[in-house]
């Protein structure tokens, strides 16, 4: 059997995205690779979060309210595709 193609072999991992115009890129799991993009799970709310914790809000509680979307983003609008590295160092 062949070996599954970058970013295929990558589902399930971590993976930094940037897209179109924007100077910061997306993070979170890649769940579907096809011909026409691929589909990532997104932290819907990362900069309140990000606020609140800064403020001292528990991450307990925090996590409880993190709302994540599921969203595709077409090749064309793809400028760079990563792997994130932490998932590799825990093993």
């Amino acid at each position: 059997m062949a070996e599954q193609s970058v970013p295929e072999a990558w589902i399930g991992d971590d993976v930094g995205v940037l897209i179109g115009d924007s100077k910061e890129g997306l993070e979170g799991p890649l769940l579907e690779v096809n011909d026409r993009g691929i589909v990532i799970r997104v932290l819907l709310n990362l900069e309140e979060l990000e606020e609140r914790q800064a403020a001292g809000e528990s991450m307990e509680i925090l996590g409880q309210e993190s709302k994540f979307v599921h969203s595709f983003f077409p090749w064309s609008i793809i400028h760079s595709i990563t792997r994130s590295e932490h998932k590799d160092e825990q093993q």
